[in-house]
Parts: structure tokens; C-alpha cells; sequence
């Protein structure tokens, strides 16, 4: 079977939608819309500062902007987005709106005079934008290869204060993928906390992800090989699937990415706190009634985090006996002790919901981690979260040969795909499948002939159909 480079967590019972949003460039206003709680509608605008302020003072009128638009129904008004009156071509807007603070979140592409691409973002709540901001990696702005592939979803989940009050907590992010300079395809994403950003962004390289036994692939005949990129939301609407090709070794991959869920990862941040706090019990020579004291964390976290009850109670017995059996190997280092007991509750929470955890030992294993500040001050129950980025390796196999340079990928829901170019009028095609093993497998090369009954777009929608 693929491996897992993180644990695969359900969202729980928390609400969550997926939206995929087009960026086909016009030579018109490009926009985006959504409607809040209260009816108000909001619309992202780019396009010249002439054509959407119409004898505006701002900027020069053939300047490209971003313009955010509030239709309350009885009064509506234009804003300019600050800081994108500049020389950069402002394109490609995105928007989600965050219902519990009230927040619109916007991201956007901006294209300098010699073609560089990046995005900024920002966010707009009681009457007032935030300041920008960039896709960063390591701390330089990305600069895209090409215009990114967004998704939005959105999650939220409840904790319960110490005096019984209850706070929601919503998560909206932004998840960019695109095909760099170099041919490599890179992910990235932008999380707001209650309409705020937290943490920082930062990229990763999807294209190594995909290159398990290289070593045995072919190049295909024509030695070209070719590119492909596609990005759809998953059936399930809590993540998204990205079937692409790596050209060092051509292959060709889906990898499922999403974000675990804000509820488990509150656990697990809570369980290190306590474990610092209880420091006073730790005796790695005696180590049961520090670990029973965990336990008692653990279920207490569990309620206040709105867990099921007997997901807190196994989670409970599975850490505390974890602590008391392995203390000793560990001796008085708590912050390792901490660091894989809360990697042990992730990974026994995916368990419980019959996924499959990563192996620690495995290199190729990876969770990344931002630790977010403190969202819940109106109670006084601090909230330590992280947003834990998880990947899932669908398919990793040899691209198909084709007689096309620039064949079509039709990619599913569902992390299956169809390969498909035309030749000798006929679409010829492979499909990906599994085989008895679940392995991914390529079919045999099929065609379907073209003439006056069937066309090649009509073609390609019958084999769409076979992906729905």
C-alpha cells in the first residue's frame, strides 16, 4: 500500500465546505463573491482603477487594483484594497468570509512589470483592512511560476471554559499548489484564526513526495515526457487531491492534502502544556502518579474540546499508559516526553477514527506544525493550536507513455485519474485503478473513435463522466 507521510483524521462532526475558485484571466473585471450571515453581499473586483472608480483620484486610471464591494441590500459601497494601487498588476482575487468574527478574507495574485507572480493577503473587519501580507517560504516572498490553484475550506469546532462558558473557534485557510520556474510543484497555505492570520507561511514540494522508486521508471519513448497539474476538492469536501507529474523520473501521483482537524490538534497542544505544568510529580522512576495525573488532563481537555466521550477515555488510557511504561527510557527529559506523547495522541486519535498514523521511524514521515496565539482572551482559557499539515500519497507509479506532448488529465474526486490524447482520430486513454492489493495500476491502453458522431470534447466529457 502507499505510505502515509501523516495522520488521516475525519473533521469530527465540525462543518466544513470545500470551494474550488476559477482563475481564468478576462480582460474584464475578474471577481469573486460570498454572502455573510446577514445577507450582505460581498464581491472581490481586479481591474483598472478607471474602470471600477470611475473619476477617482487615487491612482491613474490605467492602474490595475483590487476593489472590495459591500451590497447591503439598501446601501452598497466600493473600497480600494490599500496598497494595491501600485505598479503591480493586481489579478486572480479570491474571498472567503469568516461568520463568527465577521472577517472578509481576501488573497490574491499580483503580477510585476517582468511577469513575476506572487500572492498577498489580507482581511477586512469592522470597516477597516488589515495590513498586507505575502506567501512567504523560510521568509522570502514565493515568487510563482505560474498563477496557483486555490481551494478554501473552512472548519470550526468549541471549547468549553473552566466556569462553563463556551467559545467557537473557526479556521478559514487558503490552500495554494502551482508548478514552479524549475518544474516542481509546490504547496502552500494561509490559515486566519477568527478572521485573523496566525502563524506564518510556508511552502513544501509536493514533486519528491512522488518519487518512491524512481529507479525502476521509464521516461517515456518520446523523451520529453510531459506536464501535468490538476486540482480538485476531494468527494468528501474536507481536502483537496493534486494529481501531478514529477520530471526527473516521470511519475505520476495524487496526494490527498488537507489540514487535521482544530479539535484534535487542541488535545494534543493542551496535553504538552499539562505536562509542563505537573513537572513537580515527574519521577521517571516513579513515574504513575504523574501519569495518572495526565490522564485526568487529557479527559478534561477532551470535554472542554466537545471530544466524544469515549474517544477522551481511550485517548486518556492510551497516553497515560504510554507515559508510565516508557518514562524510565526517557529519563528526566520532559520536552522529548511531551514532544511524543503529543505525537502519540494524534496518531492514537487517528486510530480511533480507523485511519492510518505515519511511522515515526519512517524518514519519509512528515507533519508540520504552526503553533497559532492565544484566541479565546474573553474567557481566560488560553487555546494553544497548530495546524498540522496532513498528506496522503494516493497513487505514486510510472506516468503512461502517450503519442501527445500535451495530453489530458482528468482527475476525480475520488484520487483516480484518466490519461487521455488524441490520435488517429480517436481519444486513446489509460485510466487509473487498483489492483487486488489496492495497489494503483494503470489500465490497458483503450480508444474511443471520433467522427460525425462523437466529437473530441464530447469524448473527453463521456470519460468525465466515468470519474464522477
Amino acid at each position: 500500500m502507499m505510505s502515509k507521510l501523516s495522520v488521516r483524521v475525519p473533521l469530527f462532526a465540525a462543518a466544513l465546505c470545500v470551494v474550488m475558485l476559477g482563475l481564468a484571466s478576462s480582460a474584464t473585471a475578474q471577481s469573486h463573491r460570498a454572502v455573510d450571515a446577514d445577507g450582505t453581499l460581498f464581491s472581490a473586483l481586479a481591474g483598472s482603477y478607471g474602470d471600477l472608480f470611475p473619476g477617482g483620484s487615487d491612482a491613474d486610471a490605467g492602474t490595475q487594483v483590487l476593489a472590495l464591494d459591500i451590497d447591503r441590500g439598501d446601501t452598497s459601497e466600493r473600497l480600494l484594497v490599500p496598497g494595491t494601487a501600485t505598479w503591480r498588476q493586481e489579478r486572480a482575487p479570491s474571498l472567503a468570509i469568516d461568520d463568527a468574527s465577521g472577517a472578509v478574507l481576501l488573497l490574491w495574485h499580483a503580477t510585476t512589470a517582468s511577469g513575476e507572480t506572487t500572492a498577498f493577503f489580507t482581511s477586512y473587519r469592522d470597516g477597516a483592512f488589515e495590513a498586507l501580507d505575502q506567501v512567504r517560504r523560510g521568509g522570502a516572498v514565493v515568487l510563482f511560476g505560474a498563477t496557483p490553484s486555490v481551494v478554501v475550506t473552512r472548519d470550526r469546532f468549541t471549547l468549553t471554559a473552566e466556569n462553563g462558558a463556551s467559545s467557537h473557534v473557526s479556521r478559514a485557510t487558503f490552500h495554494l499548489v502551482w508548478r514552479d520556474a524549475d518544474d516542481a510543484v509546490r504547496y502552500s497555505f494561509v490559515s486566519f484564526i477568527d478572521g485573523q492570520f496566525v502563524g506564518w507561511t510556508e511552502t513544501l514540494g509536493l514533486s519528491p513526495l512522488i518519487q518512491q522508486n524512481h529507479q525502476q521508471s521509464t521516461p517515456p519513448a518520446t523523451g520529453a515526457g510531459y506536464s501535468v497539474l490538476e486540482v480538485v476538492p476531494a468527494r468528501d469536501q474536507r481536502r483537496l487531491l493534486v494529481t501531478l507529474t514529477e520530471g526527473t523520473y516521470h511519475r505520476l501521483g495524487v496526494i490527498e492534502v488537507g489540514l487535521l482537524p482544530l479539535r484534535l490538534q487542541h488535545l494534543g497542544e493542551e496535553l504538552q502544556d499539562a505536562m509542563f505544568a505537573h513537572a513537580d510529580l515527574y519521577d521517571p522512576a516513579e513515574p504513575t502518579a504523574f501519569a495518572e495525573k495526565i490522564r485526568g488532563e487529557i479527559i478534561d481537555v477532551g470535554w472542554k474540546s466537545h471530544l466524544n466521550q469515549a474517544v477522551s477515555y481511550y485517548l486518556a488510557d492510551d497516553i497515560s499508559g504510554w507515559v508510565d511504561a516508557q518514562a524510565a527510557t526517557y529519563g528526566y527529559d520532559l520536552v522529548q516526553l511531551s514532544q511524543d506523547a503529543r505525537a502519540r495522541a494524534l496518531n492514537a486519535g487517528s486510530a480511533v477514527y480507523a485511519t492510518t498514523a505515519p511511522d515515526p521511524q519512517d524518514a519519509q514521515s512528515e507533519i508540520l506544525t504552526l503553533d497559532l496565539s492565544d484566541l479565546l482572551d474573553d474567557d481566560g482559557y488560553r487555546a494553544e493550536l497548530a495546524s498540522v499539515l496532513d498528506l496522503d500519497i494516493r497513487a505514486d507509479l510510472p506516468a503512461p507513455t502517450v503519442d501527445s506532448a500535451a495530453p489530458r488529465v482528468l482527475a476525480s474526486a475520488e484520487g483516480s485519474a484518466i490519461v487521455a490524447w488524441e490520435v488517429d482520430s480517436a481519444v486513446v486513454y489509460r485510466e487509473l485503478g487498483t489492483d487486488d492489493l489496492g495497489e494503483p495500476i494503470w489500465s490497458d491502453q483503450r480508444r474511443l473513435e471520433l467522427g460525425a458522431a462523437l466529437a473530441t470534447d464530447e469524448a473527453l466529457d463521456l470519460l468525465r463522466t466515468r470519474l464522477d
